[in-house]
């Protein structure tokens, strides 16, 4: 049976629905510094489709408000990119040791930038012009195994010790037992004389006090062997 161009366009605006309204995972591009010295200007940007979730934080719990973000040192920004999508720039003119963290612009998405400050010499004021460029180095959310030792790891949105945590390997929750060699004290994750088979991706969900029953995504990291 031929379809009429007014079936045509009610299909063109299902399939337009559907690309825009799919975007369920939260998934984030993002773009800008890993590392930048203290004093120094950074800006970060990310891509996200239209959503209700929008807006910056830092490491899951310091929401970045447009009222409060001048105080915090934070310029924040949007434009639109077409017509599902927006781009959220957040700028920094000068970056302190608590502007390091990890940024999301989507507080449900797994996806961050995390941004290390490097602390400024404390020596003479030439040593802080003649600074060298920071080495290369993995990203703060990769780390190598190191076989035969205690790795300890922290939930970077846990304010202290009394938050209910849970931790998780490879999505799949970690329960402590005689057994294993991870153990859970306060909000830290201990991996005691780590193997190959302690590798994977990790991450740690905080329970909000705000509201009952509210969990987020406090830390996500791989360990990977070497």
């Amino acid at each position: 049976m031929a379809l009429s161009s007014k079936d045509y366009l009610l299909l063109f605006f299902y399939g337009s629905f559907l690309t825009c309204c799919s975007s369920l995972d939260h998934s984030v591009k993002y773009k800008g510094s890993n590392e930048v010295w203290e004093g120094d200007p950074f800006e970060l940007s990310c891509v996200l489709p239209f959503n209700d979730k929008e807006g910056w934080t830092l490491n899951s719990s310091i929401l970045i408000k447009e009222k409060k973000a001048k105080n915090l040192g934070y310029i924040l920004s949007k434009r639109d990119v077409d017509t599902f999508r927006e781009e959220l720039t957040l700028e920094v003119e000068s970056a302190q040791l608590y502007h390091e963290g990890e940024y999301r612009c989507d507080r449900y998405s797994r996806d961050f930038h995390y941004v290390r400050i490097i602390p400024a010499p404390t020596d003479a004021q030439e040593q802080w012009h003649m600074k060298q460029e920071p080495t290369p180095h993995r990203t703060s959310n990769e780390y190598i195994l190191e076989i035969n030792k205690t790795m300890e790891f922290y939930c970077s949105s846990a304010r202290d010790d009394n938050v209910p945590v849970m931790w998780y390997k490879n999505s799949r929750r970690i329960v402590e037992n005689s057994e294993s060699n991870i153990l859970i004290v306060g909000s830290s994750l201990i991996i005691e004389n780590a193997q190959e088979d302690d590798a994977g991706e990790y991450m740690c969900t905080v329970d909000t006090p705000f509201v009952t029953g509210y969990t987020d995504i406090g830390r996500i990291f791989r360990l990977n062997s070497k």
